[in-house]
């Protein structure tokens, strides 16, 4: 007798009837039992371990003590120098390195608090506005600026459950599970993740302990500087780690991706199922396991309209007084100059619109009026101050005009320009068409460092070839920027050694740079 999962054939039985309609009956039930027995081989032998192995249930972590900084020492910011973002950590010498400040959100708002700004350029549950502020959009981690190479280490006991080298957008991160955390007086588990990574030194499905490295801060995935994106999420979020919406939900609410994150999109989600990662960890800093960490603050984030996050000017850490900054740049006047407004001067506003509300130094003020005699190349700018920074949106309109291009009545191919931000539209497509601009995004609202503005500008054509010379030391030659900064400094002659490539770009700084074009 053969016995297929409760299926009896008697081989007796078919002999006996011996029939070709019988034997193809029993044939097909011999096939069909087969065929079910190998399903049934596959799901307990092949589909339920590998689904066991992506959760690792059967590796316990130790058990949880508290916890250490996913990141312990970062740059002494207040250096120029250290601020580069091609500087690697492993070439900083430590005499420059200093402990990583401390998330403090109400220090934070503070201007003069150069390394925590720098450090944290986007909060918990905060926007890519860079107001500082939690609770103004849905990013549901903390971004945390370090140099590229800078190691990454576990926030406590775990077990790693996820080592990606590459997801759809190009990151490389890893997750690990941390059970029987007490969060809000319950015991659960929490999972960390670790984003943006330049390599993964941890191995899937093993167990770590606190403070042991697993990778180290990279720029991988969609991000414009070295850092690390670090959040947690709570043992209830479907997934790990865990994002709040769809690129289709972004879409139809007729936002970006990115831009999503400002408008505050599943900001309801967000809070659901993630804690305030660095609130947790300083909370267990003191290894004190038994301490109840606080649950996530549960606010009302009202979704943003896109003409609320279109034409936003991103304020950014280097605004702060520069008395607490190094001299970066070799031609800045060593006295300030008097303060005034456009109203006080002899200059026309009326040559266009925006003119009389400007602000800074006389120097400034001439240099403005000079450059914008024809073009209006500050049009585009709402408040004009001379201390306050360019976006990539200003900059680039600032060029488009200033080399007398006309914007394309077609939309560009930016998936970051919202459709109805018709004017920034129109000149992005037509730097795309001339090949000014390149890649998959623009980030419109990201500050550009010296470098890049003048990367951007010798894509126009309009410079002097260097031919080899070297104006300035400060740009290695391996630098993509090499060739456009040397140019430059062959175009306007200069005398000067240092360009400070990698420093945030502005007003001042660009309406210089564009005279000394002019001359």
């Amino acid at each position: 007798m053969i016995e297929y999962f409760g299926f009896d054939i008697s081989i007796f039985y078919i002999m006996k009837t011996n029939t070709k309609k019988n034997i193809s009956m029993i044939l097909a039930i011999v096939w069909i039992a087969n065929c079910f027995l190998a399903i049934m081989i596959a799901i307990t032998t092949i589909w339920l371990p590998s689904m066991q192995a992506k959760t690792y249930t059967n590796i316990k972590a130790d058990p949880f003590d508290g916890t250490v900084m996913p990141i312990s020492y970062v740059p002494n910011w207040l250096k120029a120098d250290l601020r580069n973002k091609a500087l690697d950590f492993r070439n900083i010498s430590s005499s420059d390195l200093v402990p990583i400040p401390k998330y403090d959100v109400s220090a934070l708002l503070d201007q003069n608090n150069i390394m925590g700004r720098f450090t944290y350029p986007v909060m918990y549950m905060g926007s890519y506005t860079l107001n500082y502020k939690e609770y103004d959009g849905s990013h549901l981690g903390i971004d945390m600026r370090a140099p590229i190479g800078t190691p990454v280490l576990s926030i406590a006991n775990g077990v790693v459950v996820r080592t990606v080298e590459a997801d759809a957008s190009g990151n490389k991160f890893v997750v690990i599970r941390h059970e029987g955390v007490n969060i809000g007086g319950k015991k659960q588990d929490i999972f960390s993740s670790y984003l943006h990574l330049s390599e993964i030194t941890t191995t899937e499905g093993t167990k770590i302990k606190k403070g042991d490295m697993l990778g180290r801060v990279g720029q991988t995935g969609l991000a414009t500087t070295p850092h690390l994106h670090f959040q947690i999420d709570t043992q209830d979020a479907p997934f790990h780690p865990y994002w709040p919406y769809t690129s289709a939900e972004a879409r139809a609410k007729g936002l970006s991706f990115l831009q999503a994150v400002t408008a505050g999109l599943g900001a309801d989600k967000a809070q659901k199922y993630t804690i305030n990662p660095l609130e947790f960890v300083q909370n267990y800093l003191s290894g004190n396991p038994e301490k109840s960490a606080p649950t996530t603050q549960k606010v009302d984030i009202p979704l943003k309209t896109l003409d609320e996050i279109v034409d936003y000017i991103v304020p950014e850490i280097e605004s702060a007084p520069s008395a607490l900054l190094d001299e970066i740049v070799s031609y800045t006047p060593a006295n300030e100059e008097k303060v005034i407004v456009a109203s006080q001067t002899t200059y026309n506003s009326a040559l266009c619109s925006n003119l009389s509300n400007i602000s800074g130094s006389e120097n400034f003020l001439k240099n403005v009026f000079k450059i914008s005699g024809n073009a209006c190349i500050f049009d585009n700018i709402e408040k004009i101050n001379e201390n306050s920074l360019l976006t990539r949106a200003d900059a680039l309109m600032m060029l488009m005009k200033f080399y007398g291009e006309n914007p394309s009545d077609s939309i560009s191919p930016f998936d970051d320009i919202a459709i109805g931000n018709t004017k920034l539209q129109g000149y992005a497509a037509r730097a795309y068409e001339k090949g000014i601009l390149r890649g998959e995004n623009f980030f419109p609202n990201k500050n550009l460092t010296r470098g890049e503005f003048v990367e951007i500008l010798g894509r126009f054509g309009k410079l002097t070839d260097a031919n080899g010379k070297i104006s300035y030391t400060d740009v290695p030659k391996t630098s993509s920027l090499f060739k456009n900064i040397q140019n430059y400094g062959a175009t306007i002659g200069t005398k000067y050694k240092n360009f400070g490539p990698n420093t945030l770009i502005s007003q001042r700084e660009a309406a210089e740079i564009l005279v000394k074009l002019m001359k």
